[in-house]
């Protein structure tokens, strides 16, 4: 009896003497940190400690790049967000809908921008960068450059909504005021449009309009329409787009004429750039629609060809210097259209 007491009590002392030397080896080799994920009991410690934006590392020069913020978890891009106050310029809205859904719960998100700030070095018109620029703060609209704007009395209701969402992901909610709306409502109708805006107005009018005149004149006249209909017709066009603030040089025959050869040009030149033949069926598609001669599409413009097509422009920009319209816009026009101050003002025979 007293013997298997003896081996009991070994057995007992060997096990309890084993179970010590076991835990000061696992003291000396502590087990290593499992991954950080968006999920389990660790995220804390990974948001805190190993994610957590330092500005010497996120300054917005080396904001972490898609493919980083990907592998980050929620609460570690959302802290990266708020540190960096705007959502970053690679993040496309429409597509790059985490981030833009993460900076929703950031304090920045849709507060007033300082219009000084803002429109530093920007020509104070509503087009798609400031409109975008706005965006990346949670704001609906640019802040309002200028006071006195003549509106009826709006209520400043700066906590309004509009909501945005695409084809495919969230409601992205923006925050404007009935007072914001009003006044850009009124801006775009009373002050130069960017010139993309005034690009895409003229190629849906001229493709409406000189596809009916095709039809008149190299079609045999299918719809019936009288000269007078056709006069008319191409006179409401232009009537109301200078009711929205287009320039009504760039809606006259001639300059819808031009806007219609460059931009399908462009879609021509587009489609040979990408592998297309000459004999592909996308190319013979495009040609066998046109309503102009082919010429105009697949051979490069004359000098006279650009100089027609920049009559317009150069009417318009000669009306606005006449008016003493800010230079800026005059500045920004010649810019983008890459025309000259001396061609256009001073009457040479540049194109």
């Amino acid at each position: 009896m007293r013997r298997y007491i003896t081996i009991i009590v070994l057995v007992v002392c060997f096990t309890v003497i084993g179970f010590l030397v076991f835990r000061g080896l696992e003291r000396r080799h502590p087990a290593p940190i499992s991954p950080i994920n968006s999920s389990g009991s660790n995220i804390v410690l990974g948001v805190a400690f190993t994610l957590m934006p330092q500005p010497s590392d996120h300054s917005p020069g080396s904001f972490p790049s898609k493919v980083e913020r990907a592998q980050m978890s929620d609460e570690a891009l959302l802290a990266l967000l708020e540190q960096l106050g705007h959502v970053p310029e690679d993040a496309l809205l429409g597509t790059d809908w985490r981030v833009w859904k993460l900076a929703q719960q950031t304090s920045w998100w849709g507060k007033r921008l300082d219009p000084r700030e803002f429109w530093k070095e920007r020509v104070v018109w509503l087009d798609e960068s400031a409109q975008s620029q706005a965006r990346r703060y949670g704001r609906g609209y640019p802040p309002m450059p200028y006071e006195g704007s003549g509106l009826p009395q709006y209520p400043d209701d700066g906590g309004r909504v509009w909501n945005y969402s695409g084809a495919e992901g969230p409601n992205i909610h923006f925050v404007l005021s009935s007072k914001e709306s009003a006044y850009w409502d009124k801006f775009s109708k009373t002050h130069p449009k960017p010139p993309n805006t005034i690009a895409r107005q003229q190629q849906s009018s001229s493709e409406n309009l000189l596809e009916l005149r095709h039809d008149y004149e190299q079609r045999g006249n299918p719809r019936g329409t009288t000269p007078e209909e056709l006069a008319q017709i191409e006179a409401t066009y232009k009537r109301r787009a200078v009711e929205l603030g287009y320039p009504q040089e760039a809606f006259e025959y001639e300059a819808l004429f031009w806007s219609y050869v460059q931009a399908t040009q462009q879609e021509y030149r587009e489609l040979l750039d990408t592998g297309q033949t000459t004999n592909s069926i996308r190319v013979k598609k495009l040609l066998a629609h046109l309503a102009v001669d082919a010429n105009y599409i697949t051979d490069p413009l004359t000098d006279a060809q650009v100089k027609a097509a920049n009559a317009w422009k150069v009417s318009y920009l000669q009306r606005l210097r006449r008016e003493q319209v800010d230079e800026s816009y005059i500045n920004a026009y010649l810019k983008s259209w890459n025309l000259s101050s001396e061609a256009v003002f001073n009457g040479t025979n540049q194109p």
